[in-house]
Parts: C-alpha cells; structure tokens; sequence
C-alpha cells in the first residue's frame, strides 16, 4: 500500500544545522568548473525565462534563489530586472557568484547561510530552488529546509522547486557515467537504495595525475510524495510540469519543476 507519510515524518532527534553533512566542501574545487560545465549562459537566459513565464513574476519584484551556487540564475534574473538575493552555505561559491555578478555589472545581494535555518528578517515574492537541490538531507533536515522556504516567502509569495523525481530517475537510471570538463575527467558511479529511496554516487575527479574521491547522498521522492509533503507544510496551488516540455509531468520524464504558493 501507497504511504504518504514517508516524507513527512519526524526523526527522533533534535535538527542542528551545523552537523557535518557530505555537501560540506563538496561544491568547491574541481565542481565549480563542472558545474559551469552543464549550462551556457544562453541555457540559463531561456531558462530563467521559462522561470519567470512559470511563476508568472512582474519585473522588479524580489526573489531569493537558495542556494544560488555561482550565481547562475541570481545573475541572469538581476540583469531582468529583479531585485535578487542569493544564499548558499558554501563561502567558496558565494565568492564565485560575487565576482561574477560584478563582471556582469548587475545589482545582487549574496548571504551565507544553511538552506535548512536562515534567518534574513525579511520576505520575498518568489523563492527558487534550482539543479536539483532538494532531498540532501534526512526526514528532519528535508522539513527544515522546505519550512524555511516557507518562512522566507511573504504570504501569497511562490516557489518553484527543481526535482528529479524517483519514478523518471528509476527509468532512466544509468550506473556509470563520465563527463570531461578541459583536461579534468569526471567518473560518476552510482547505486541505488531502495528502502531509503536513495541514490549513492562516487565521484572521481581526474586532471593531471591528480585524483578526488567524493561521496554524495541524495533521497528522491515521487511527485505524488512531493505534491502531498507541500500541502502538509500548508503550500497550496502545487502544479508540477516537465520544464522541457512545459507540460504536465508524465512518466518518462527524468526532471520536474514544482510550482507552489504560500498563501
């Protein structure tokens, strides 16, 4: 039988936010060029686009991109008009995404902070959540992070949210594969846990007879798990859509944007 209550149930210890997670360190160093790697400026101009169209925002209202990475999308949307803050844990990117906003000569504000507890004294009209950045964490660190979305949106303010559904990744799942960024190879091994529902990766990075060894986590959850987790929260008008087709997701589909207001 179905269990909604998967996502949703509290673990049986306090949440701290400053406990040693794997994304500690892990987006720095050899990923920032990968990362750079997997979008073209162009890419992130018609995806910015599609954000805006979606979430259906007026020029000049104020929107939190959390976590913003190098600044991909905080940029893009500054230059659009936007009033832009974004927020990662990782001091190494937030710099990245600075001097980038600088270079582009755009006005962003960028903050340190845990995407499961931060705390800015004020709110916004739209929230983004892009690459993926949900599902890092366990029951009570996954709540956190979406009642935090929560509390930096004003009342009527929307989200939009960047999954990789369970049902499209499990038809689509591939164990091995390798990406090379310049003179850097990338080999990305992966396992798949279905009790956690839960995706293990080791990366290896490869460039000039240098070798790193990263492990990555990450949970991921059914739309279904999704649409209901949200409502639970107390986000209301979810709409879920398969951002390359801008239609309604179908099965098949291995990526998913999730639309949400807070009301």
């Amino acid at each position: 039988m179905y269990c909604a209550t998967l996502f949703v149930n509290e673990d049986l210890f306090t949440f701290n936010p400053m406990t040693p997670h794997w994304s500690d360190g892990f987006f720095e160093g050899p990923w920032v060029p990968l990362h750079l790697s997997f979008r073209s400026p162009g890419d992130i101009a018609r995806e910015s686009e599609a954000v805006v169209a979606f979430l259906d925002l007026p020029t000049g209202c104020s929107v939190v991109d959390i976590p913003c990475g190098p600044g991909d999308h905080a940029i893009e949307l500054a230059r659009r008009g936007f009033h832009v803050t974004g927020i990662d844990r990782s001091e190494v990117l937030l710099e990245h995404a600075k001097r980038r906003a600088s270079k582009a000569a755009v006005q962003a504000v960028f903050e340190h902070g845990d995407m499961r507890d931060v705390r800015l004294g004020k709110s916004f009209d739209a929230l983004l959540c892009m690459w993926g950045s949900v599902g890092y964490f366990d029951n009570a660190g996954d709540r956190a992070q979406i009642e935090t979305f929560w509390n930096l949106l004003r009342p009527g303010g929307v989200m939009l949210i960047d999954i990789s559904p369970l049902e499209g990744i499990l038809l689509n799942f591939e164990p091995r594969d390798t990406h090379r960024v310049g003179s850097m190879l990338v080999t990305q091994e992966r396992s798949y846990d279905g009790l956690r529902q839960c995706i293990d990766a080791r990366w290896t990075f490869e460039e000039q007879g240098q070798r790193i060894v990263k492990h990555t986590s990450m949970r991921l959850y059914t739309v279904r798990q999704w649409r209901e987790f949200l409502e639970t929260i107390g986000f209301e008008d979810v709409q879920i859509i398969d951002p390359q087709t801008g239609s309604a997701f179908a099965l098949g589909s291995f990526h998913a944007w999730i639309r949400a207001r807070r009301p």
